[in-house]
């Protein structure tokens, strides 16, 4: 565990943030889109505001990975070795964990073939699908480690505009038809593979002297702000119903402004979490559960899906919101724990 002067604990931080938001992310009915539930408008609002703020749980990993890698001078050899390879390793064990324990739960039948088609097609687990994303990620570092040598801030700015006009103007302007639009106007490198990163890594590479300019400080509270508030008010107009929900339309809008927010989350960790004593138990305590996210993240349904009931009667004495909130601290925390016995084995070790 690495608790050097030079440890960048806004990271770990951000870690930690991004995975209790996935985590409420995955509540679903019990917290996440409680806000199908409710008629009260105020609750209503508020609900989706909570569960749009939630969704940047995903584009803050990325740019974690983006400010880790994206520096990093290794070989092909190397990449594959230590980084390919153990992301091919831990999905396919994983799944299988997954696959047996779904076949346990729901007394499927098990079948080789089913499994591979399953695997293949990503459907053994839907969270696993960043896996996917992230193996393809891995796959093309080599070339956006050359690609961030080049970058000059006005390139950013020009990608950032580029990303919020056809990741957040654009789709709010087609939400009220019946247009889908071409696939082939897609811009690749607004790709959350390839933005997310890329804005991590320049984040992470900007002094601390420049992030703490005012105009930047005042800009990204506006802007964040100003994302949450459209993303609520749309969602709260749209008014989904539940019945109409699919796996990645729970009736929020979110898009760039979600990661506009991830953007700010991201800028503002780094400008106030920049001095922590290595030796202090605030450090210790962020880098042990820092540490230990991945295995949060591929462990936390075994823990959700069984525990569901428990949430549920508990609600039912302090509220639906105050036992989600417990529930996914109480999820965290086992994981953690889990995750730091099987860290203590050497083969799992370097997979965790």
């Amino acid at each position: 565990m690495q608790s050097t002067a030079s440890h960048k604990y806004y990271l770990d931080f951000l870690r930690i943030f991004a995975i209790l938001c996935i985590i409420y992310n995955h509540t679903n009915s019990r917290g996440y889109f409680l806000y199908a539930d409710t008629i009260n408008p105020v609750y209503k609002f508020l609900s989706m505001m909570l569960g749009c703020l939630i969704s940047v749980g995903v584009p803050i990993f990325f740019m974690i990975s983006g400010a880790l890698l994206l520096q990093k001078e290794e070989s092909f050899t190397t990449l594959f070795r230590n980084r390919v390879v153990r992301i091919l390793l831990v999905l396919f064990l994983f799944s299988i964990l997954q696959y047996l324990f779904r076949a346990n739960l729901y007394h499927d039948t098990l079948s080789v073939s089913s499994f591979i088609k399953e695997f293949l097609t990503a459907d053994i687990i839907p969270s696993y699908w960043f896996l996917y994303a992230y193996l393809i990620y891995l796959l093309i570092l080599p070339f956006l480690r050359k690609l961030v040598l080049l970058l000059q801030p006005r390139d950013m700015i020009y990608l950032l505009i580029l990303f919020i006009l056809s990741e957040g103007v654009l789709p709010l302007c087609l939400l009220s038809t019946n247009i889908t639009l071409t696939p082939y106007l897609n811009i690749p490198l607004v790709n959350q593979i390839i933005f997310y990163p890329l804005f991590g890594y320049c984040i992470d590479q900007m002094p601390l002297s420049k992030l703490q300019n005012k105009k930047y400080l005042g800009a990204s509270r506006l802007a964040a702000i100003g994302s949450l508030l459209i993303m609520s008010g749309v969602s709260y107009a749209r008014n989904l119903p539940a019945k109409s929900f699919t796996t990645f339309d729970h009736g929020l809008l979110t898009g760039a402004f979600s990661g506009i927010c991830a953007i700010c989350i991201f800028y503002w960790a780094k400008l106030h979490i920049t001095s922590i004593a290595p030796q202090s138990i605030h450090a210790k305590v962020i880098l042990a559960l820092s540490s230990c996210t991945f295995g949060v993240y591929l462990l936390e349904s075994l823990i959700r899906i069984p525990t569901r009931s428990f949430e549920i009667s508990l609600a039912k004495s302090i509220g639906d919101f105050p036992a989600c909130l417990l529930w996914v601290c109480f999820i965290f925390l086992i994981t953690s724990a889990i995750t730091f016995l099987l860290k203590c084995i050497p083969g799992i070790k370097k997979l965790l």
